[in-house]
């Protein structure tokens, strides 16, 4: 084997210290990708700040608000009495068809049903009953109203009230965005999310935007942090009527886009040509 010039000793010498800075870099960059994706994995995981434990432990919910009846909504009436006949007649006006445009194609608890439309000026116009006007009533309040219109006619009556729409708009980076139409009133921000096949992994947990429709026909907008039980104590866990959700992306999202995709992919190209050509040029 020929012996090395010093101008080929320099050369190889030279030619190391690249390869060797090379694997460097490359270990760097791998470290800093695993890295990173445990920190990804800490902003996936909902409510952090509750140990791991095989203790129970418990979250005081906050205090419910029943929503109150507004023009538009739909409510199902059913009044029983000991004469079916006489309440036919009146369970029979549950006429307006509650149809929905739903997440997915179908609603959360049977937005399809019929029931009476509150018109706009608060009243629903019952059968026998006449206009009944429950305008800013919570459903307990409602019933109560209708009932003592129904003794007028109807001996000791029984109603049965809902409300047929509960309709929150979701947004973003969820499974299945859209409009749930839902009969639950209790309805919490964890419900919705399980309704809309909860939050990607490209969604924000930890800046979720509501946005609540007032009286006056004005938003109320607040973030809300899922990596934190406090929302859990939030008087913004129940939602209401008309909310609407934004889950916004996150940096990785961001990151995996078309735009920025071919960017980096451009960067990565050139700078592994250039880096070839230099190793070709030290070999030769």
């Amino acid at each position: 084997m020929p012996l090395l010039t010093p101008l080929d000793q320099k050369i190889y010498s030279m030619y190391k210290r690249i390869v060797k800075h090379f694997f460097i870099c490359t270990l760097l960059v791998y470290i800093s990708v695993t890295f990173s994706s445990c920190l990804s994995l800490k902003k996936l995981v909902f409510f952090q700040d509750i140990p791991d434990s095989t203790k129970l432990s418990s979250i005081k919910l906050p205090t419910f608000v029943p929503s109150v009846i507004h023009s538009g909504d739909v409510l199902s009436v059913e009044i029983l009495t000991v004469e079916p006949a006489a309440t036919t007649p009146i369970n029979a006006g549950n006429s307006f068809s509650a149809l929905s445009n739903t997440a997915g194609g179908g609603s959360a608890g049977g937005g399809g049903d019929t029931g009476y439309l509150v018109d706009k000026d608060g009243n629903i116009e019952m059968p026998e009953l006449g206009k009944i006007n429950v305008n800013g009533l919570t459903l307990d309040q409602a019933r109560e109203v209708i009932r003592k219109k129904a003794e007028i006619y109807l001996k000791n009556p029984v109603v049965l009230l809902k409300s047929k729409i509960l309709k929150i708009t979701v947004l973003g980076e969820v499974q299945k965005p859209g409009t749930l139409t839902i009969t639950n009133e209790k309805l919490t921000i964890m419900d919705v999310l399980g309704y809309t096949g909860d939050v990607t992994i490209y969604g924000r947990r930890d800046n979720i935007l509501l946005m609540r429709l007032n009286d006056d026909n004005t938003y109320s907008t607040v973030r809300i942090n899922l990596l934190n039980s406090d929302i859990i104590r939030s008087p913004y866990y129940y939602l209401k009527n008309n909310d609407v959700l934004y889950i916004a992306p996150n940096q990785g999202k961001a990151a995996t886009s078309d735009v920025v995709l071919s960017r980096n992919i451009s960067y990565i190209t050139i700078s592994l040509s250039i880096l070839t050509t230099l190793l070709v040029l030290i070999k030769k």
